[in-house]
């Protein structure tokens, strides 16, 4: 599988979603689109992968696939094209609404809040509520690209093989974030929140263990010991998503 393929299935159903996210936690970039009533959307052309975000009265839902009238389009030639925008070795413009410079310039900056959440500075650490969007967004990287290694990276192909059924709780104590994959017949289905009946649980102490452990700054088997961290349940299965979800840093570090 080309790399490219799997970096822009990253983009486009992991990391454009957390712009909904972080809208949902961020009251100052809910009022930046408040009474906004567009559509921009992303599409590799001739009938590769596409999404879109819906903006409607300041809400904003990201969805995959092809919209059928857009107000900002941007398209590209191929996935190795979405790449390089993620990479910043290219600044595209968008084939349709370019004359929508309000939407475009707001557009960015929703986009740069997430890279500055994905990339806190120090001070970002120690403010409890960017520290939490940050954690949040993390986990959802984690959980939700964990799919998208599955599906596409041959790497990861043996271990996918051989999941067993269940359900991977993760837990960071006492707020959350919250977020779950269930596993069915080699399948990741990955959602917010909490599972009604885990197969396994872990539970991390509080958000700056969470954070050092979703940006691989913690020795993780340190904190487990420690207690810092806590696994209970069919502890295999956590395992092989272990495995699966430390690809992710490949395409995205």
């Amino acid at each position: 599988m080309d790399p490219n393929v799997i970096k822009a299935n990253l983009f486009l159903k992991v990391l454009l979603p957390h712009l909904e996210t972080l809208m949902e936690l961020d009251p100052q970039l809910k009022r930046m689109v408040r009474g906004w009533n567009n559509v921009i959307q992303f599409e590799v052309l001739n009938g590769g992968p596409a999404a879109h975000l819906e903006f409607q009265g300041g809400n904003l839902k990201v969805r995959q696939g092809a919209h059928s009238s857009p107000t900002v389009l941007f398209t590209f030639d191929s996935v190795k094209d979405i790449v390089d925008m993620m990479d910043g070795v290219t600044k595209p413009m968008p084939k349709k609404g370019l004359l929508h410079l309000i939407i475009l310039l707001k557009f960015m900056k929703l986009t740069a809040a997430m890279e500055k959440t994905l990339k806190p500075s120090a001070a970002d650490l120690e403010d409890p509520v960017r520290l939490k969007r940050t954690v949040t967004l993390l986990l959802n990287t984690a959980v939700f690209g964990m799919r998208e290694i599955a599906e596409y990276d041959p790497g990861v192909e043996p271990t996918v093989h051989h999941l067993a059924d269940g359900c991977a709780q993760f837990a960071v104590l006492p707020d959350g974030p919250f977020a779950y994959v269930e596993v069915k017949d080699q399948t990741l289905f990955p959602n917010k929140g909490k599972a009604a009946s885990p197969s396994v649980e872990l539970e991390v102490k509080d958000l700056k263990i969470a954070y050092g452990m979703l940006s691989g700054e913690l020795d993780t088997m340190a904190a487990i010991g420690r207690g810092d961290i806590v696994l209970r349940g069919f502890i295999p299965l956590f395992g092989d998503l272990s495995y699966i979800m430390g690809r992710i840093a490949q395409y995205l570090g």
